[in-house]
């Protein structure tokens, strides 16, 4: 059942590839790498998506986005430019991870606030000192960090390794700890989760963290990978980790998860931009397009589950 939810997109992004190729005329493995690479970012803020939709229906983190963009700033300026402050620049980024989910977690717990409003009202708090930092970040991270994310073979970039490293600790957490069946039973019926002696609250304070970590994760990369970071880095990662996921299999439902459908649900939104781009159409139809994918395949599942239980 696993396999069958990502074997479709993956016949995707295998037609997108071949669109592309069919539009430049030649079918590039180096193309094929450089959008895995480029999926690599969306793919990171897709899980962390995926963690927090995996809690339970109407579970949405609205804030990746602006964690991106403060993780990355924060990461630059404590780096400004100099290889001595690597350690530090990526452990005060992940710290802006930390307690982004922190408060997300604290606020859906604690008034019980709706994730959406809570985590878009965190996101709201974050943008502002962002905006602030930017005149310290502008050095950018540290130049060893930045010429290793640009070393490039046949389009693959050390990001890619870096990112498969981390899917491989979050595929570990959820597939074989404690917290993470736990996740999944929460997402699945919270009630008979606290009933199986299963506390609630410190499964969705972790998932947020979790969610916050990637997200920092996902900013600390694109500011290496980019030379630097800036205001609207994130803004394309709000949409793109919700179609990420639905497109990887991931149920808006929640209680599960799929790390490598989350990758492939990146990888095809990154071919389908780029051949928009080949085709020369307008960059709105970025937004369009994966407007319609998240409406089309949430309908597509919704319409299945209940034709299931009809039967």
């Amino acid at each position: 059942m696993g396999r069958q939810r990502w074997m479709l997109p993956f016949a995707g992004a295998l037609v997108l590839w071949l669109v592309a190729a069919a539009i430049t005329g030649t079918v590039s493995l180096r193309l094929l790498l450089l959008n895995t690479t480029l999926a690599t970012f969306l793919t990171l803020a897709g899980i962390a998506q995926m963690a927090v939709v995996a809690s339970g229906p109407g579970s949405f983190d609205l804030s990746i986005p602006y964690v991106i963009v403060l993780s990355a700033f924060v990461a630059s300026a404590v780096m400004n430019a100099s290889n001595a402050m690597i350690v530090p620049g990526i452990l005060a980024g992940l710290g802006v991870g930390v307690v982004a989910g922190l408060l997300n977690g604290l606020l859906v717990i604690g008034p019980r606030i709706p994730p959406i409003v809570a985590t878009l009202s965190i996101g709201y708090i974050l943008f502002t000192p962002a905006v602030q930092l930017q005149g310290a970040a502008a050095a950018g991270p540290s130049p060893a960090v930045v010429n290793l994310m640009h070393r490039q073979l046949d389009g693959a970039s050390p990001v890619l390794a870096i990112t498969l490293f981390i899917c491989v600790i979050v595929a570990f957490v959820f597939g074989r700890t404690i917290f993470g069946k736990q996740l999944h039973a929460v997402g699945q019926n919270r009630e008979a989760a606290a009933l199986a002696g299963v506390r609630i609250n410190r499964v969705i304070i972790g998932v947020y963290v979790v969610s916050g970590l990637l997200g920092a994760c996902t900013g600390i990369l694109l500011a290496a990978y980019n030379a630097g970071a800036f205001i609207g880095m994130g803004d394309v990662y709000l949409l793109g980790s919700l179609a990420a996921i639905v497109l990887g299999g991931t149920p808006v439902s929640g209680g599960v998860s799929s790390i490598i459908g989350t990758a492939i649900g990146a990888l095809v939104i990154t071919l389908l931009i780029t051949v928009l781009q080949l085709s020369k159409l307008g960059a709105g139809w970025q937004d369009i397009l994966e407007g319609l994918v998240v409406i089309v395949v949430v309908t597509v599942t919704s319409l299945r589950g209940r034709f299931s239980r009809d039967v």
